[in-house]
């Protein structure tokens, strides 16, 4: 019971964070939202999830069959996946809180819910650094968690989290830009960034055997 729960807790954790790395899924949320009302960012949350569960089963499933298909020992090569997802992770975080996040005036009209879904999918999509980042994280997990049920506790509630996350930003958005400075928005991108080197950290922790 308590890796049901830690996987869940963890799920959230990660999930909410992605949710707030500021780049233009984030923005298009809170636009769309201000110029046509919560209904069309709500329909651009739904195609970005779409896109994001889609992400996530490649990732999942070329990771699972490039474990699978190694003949070496499972110690070495559990070793070297933690090792390498956690420098990734830890040199996400840096860059995180490295990068300056300025809020864009883009605005975009449509008026048929199919297209605001598309913008979603496609924004979220087609950033090759989902990808990357959903495989890093599949990895990670599965050599974190021994089975695939704490496995999927974890998947389920990120992808959940990172949808509901999203319509909650939606949702208030009118109160959220009111205090989207450039303070806060590097406050954001800090504690993201803190988010990611921690896992990271913890990552390596197990690599080394201190965790």
């Amino acid at each position: 019971m308590i890796n049901y729960i830690t996987a869940f807790f963890s799920g959230a954790a990660i999930g909410v964070p992605m949710c707030f790395a500021l780049g233009p899924v984030f923005f298009a949320l809170i636009q769309n939202s201000l110029s046509n009302g919560f209904r069309s960012a709500f329909y651009i949350a739904s195609g970005v999830i779409v896109a994001d569960v889609i992400l996530f089963a490649a990732a999942y499933t070329g990771t699972h069959l490039f474990m699978e298909g190694q003949n070496a020992d499972k110690t070495s090569m559990n070793f070297w996946v933690e090792l390498a997802g956690g420098i990734i992770l830890v040199l996400m975080g840096f860059f995180t809180i490295r990068k300056h996040v300025t809020e864009t005036n883009e605005r975009k009209f449509f008026h048929n819910p199919v297209m605001y879904f598309m913008r979603g999918f496609a924004l979220n999509f087609l950033n090759p650094i989902n990808f990357f980042a959903w495989v890093i994280l599949v990895a990670s997990v599965n050599v974190a968690y021994s089975t695939t049920s704490y496995r999927f506790t974890f998947y389920i509630t990120t992808l959940a989290s990172i949808f509901a996350t999203e319509v909650v930003i939606s949702y208030f958005a009118a109160r959220i830009t009111k205090i989207l400075n450039a303070r806060v928005l590097k406050l954001i991108s800090t504690g993201n960034g803190m988010v990611f080197m921690g896992c990271g950290i913890w990552l390596l922790g197990i690599a080394f055997g201190f965790f």
